[in-house]
C-alpha cells in the first residue's frame, strides 16, 4: 500500500475503518508509561494492537464503565508529526479509553470520548509490556467545584464514577457542571472528562451518559458536601 493510502486510511475514525491485514501502527511506534517510566512497544508488538485497537480488530468500543476509578498506565502515539494522543489503560477494567480521532495530526480534548474493552491479544501485548512498569495510581483530585463553588473532601467525588444506571429522560432544569482539578491526569481526572449534576431529580451526566442516581446522592452533591 502507497504511503498516501496509508496516511489517508490512519486519518480516518477510530472505529472499524479498514480489515486489520493492511492496518500499520503509528510511525514512531507506541510507548506506555507508568509511575516508574516508559516501554517503547516494538514493531510486531505494535502492529497487532493498532489493528485491535484501530482497525475493527477484536477490542469493542463500549459506554463508559460505571467503575471504581483504578490504577492505569497511559499509551501514547502520534502520526503525521502531530500532537502527541494519550490514552490510557486500565488493567482491573481490561479496557483503553482514548478521546477523539487516533490517526489525526491535532488532539481535540472535546472529541468524543471512547471506550474500549480489550480482546486478548492487546491485552497480552499491554500486559507483557508492562511487566516492569508500575500503574500511575489512583488520581486524587485537589479541588472538585459544583456550579462554580468548592466542595468538601474532593477525592470523594471520585465516587460518582461507580454509580448510576442509564436512562433516556432528561431532567428539567439542566445540569451543573462538576469541574474536577488533578495534578495527574486520567480517564477520570482530565479535561476531557465530564461531570454533570441534575440541577434538580436524581441524574447524573457522565461523559455523554446521562444515569439515575440516588436521591440522597443527588442531594449530596448540589450540597456540596462529602460523598462518604
Amino acid at each position: 500500500m502507497k504511503l498516501a493510502a496509508i496516511t489517508a486510511l490512519l486519518a480516518a475514525s477510530f472505529s472499524v475503518v479498514t480489515a486489520g491485514a493492511e492496518a500499520k501502527e503509528p510511525p514512531a511506534g507506541f510507548q506506555l508509561c507508568g509511575s516508574n517510566g516508559c516501554a517503547t512497544i516494538e514493531m510486531s508488538d505494535g502492529e497487532t494492537l493498532a489493528i485491535s485497537l484501530f482497525f475493527g480488530g477484536g477490542s469493542v468500543e463500549v459506554w463508559t464503565p460505571t467503575a471504581t476509578p483504578a490504577p492505569f498506565y497511559s499509551l501514547r502515539w502520534s502520526y503525521q508529526q502531530g500532537q502527541l494522543h494519550i490514552a490510557y489503560f486500565v488493567p482491573d477494567l481490561n479496557m483503553v479509553r482514548f478521546v477523539g480521532e487516533s490517526g489525526s495530526a491535532t488532539v481535540d480534548p472535546r472529541g468524543a470520548i471512547h471506550w474500549l474493552r480489550l480482546d486478548a491479544q492487546a491485552r497480552a501485548i499491554l500486559d507483557r509490556i508492562a511487566t516492569p512498569i508500575q500503574p500511575t495510581p489512583t488520581p486524587s483530585p485537589s479541588t472538585v467545584m459544583v456550579g462554580g463553588k468548592a466542595v468538601q473532601d474532593p477525592a470523594s467525588y471520585l465516587r460518582l464514577w461507580s454509580v448510576g444506571k442509564p436512562t433516556y429522560r432528561w431532567p428539567r432544569g439542566g445540569f451543573l457542571k462538576i469541574k474536577v482539578t488533578c495534578d495527574v491526569a486520567s480517564p477520570w481526572t482530565d479535561e476531557s472528562a465530564h461531570l454533570s449534576i441534575a440541577r434538580r431529580g436524581a441524574f447524573l451526566l457522565r461523559d455523554s451518559t446521562i444515569l439515575r442516581i440516588p436521591a440522597k446522592l443527588a442531594q449530596q452533591v448540589r450540597a456540596r458536601v462529602s460523598l462518604r
